[in-house]
């Protein structure tokens, strides 16, 4: 009866850190042939949530605002699908 009550538990924070790891990736692109979900940035950070993960897939020029704030979105990665390459997007705001 132990053994299995230690079981239990033991698959329940399992279970409890895999769905806590898992992410969910939203791509973002200007150019339309690269199939991405969104063509601004600001608008997949709009419907991204908690420990979600957005790919800049190419390496344009993103002229927009970009707002990250609030609980909804903690744990938020913003990255290039190219980190090595030497030309990466740029975000670039003028107020």
């Amino acid at each position: 009866m132990i053994q299995q009550l230690k079981i239990i538990i033991v698959l329940t924070v399992i279970i409890g850190r895999l769905a806590y790891s898992q992410s969910t990736t939203f791509t973002v692109a200007k150019d339309p042939s690269l199939n991405a979900n969104y063509s601004t940035i600001q608008d997949a950070v709009n419907d991204a949530g908690k420990n979600f993960v957005i790919v800049i897939l190419d390496n344009a020029t993103y002229e927009e605002r970009v707002e990250i704030s609030g609980e909804r979105l903690e744990g938020l990665t913003l990255k290039s699908a190219n980190p090595t390459a030497r030309e990466k997007p740029v975000i670039r705001y003028h107020d």
